[in-house]
């Protein structure tokens, strides 16, 4: 296990004891994901042998916004981490709406509203995919 100290928008760094369960990311070389993207990593948390309760995760979400064309460059670059119980790591991951953090784009004008909800939802459509492989990776199944 390896100490990890993983910054956090606007909160002091969050230090833990654990490893790196899974790790994906939303980039690509083409489109609107090549400026704006997001990176989900998923840790394990060491207990103490004498620590009792559930086991926990760590849930670290870094969005990513590179100057370009059609980003601004007041568009800033968020970092969040937070400890969750294992089992609640679904939901939290879920419950994370990857459009709030699009806060630049194309100018506010009627001419370029299509040209905005499209590069928004092609940036939760990353999201959503880099946490199904997140997800998948670190071994998490919901079974009916």
């Amino acid at each position: 296990m390896t100490t990890h100290t993983l910054t956090r928008t606007g909160l002091p760094p969050l230090r833990f004891t654990g490893r790196l369960l899974a790790e994906a990311s939303s980039a690509q070389e083409h489109g609107s994901r090549r400026h704006r993207y997001h990176v989900i990593r998923l840790y394990e948390v060491e207990q103490d042998s004498r620590a009792e309760g559930p086991a926990r995760r760590v849930v670290q979400i870094e969005y990513r916004s590179v100057p370009s064309r059609t980003n601004s460059r007041h568009e800033h670059g968020y970092d969040q981490a937070e400890a969750v119980e294992a089992s609640a790591v679904p939901e939290y991951l879920a419950d994370y709406d990857p459009a709030e953090d699009v806060t630049g784009g194309y100018p506010p004008i009627e001419r370029f509203a299509v040209q905005q909800v499209r590069m928004v939802s092609e940036v939760v459509d990353g999201f959503d995919a880099a946490v199904s492989a997140v997800l998948a990776a670190a071994g998490y199944v919901e079974t009916i």
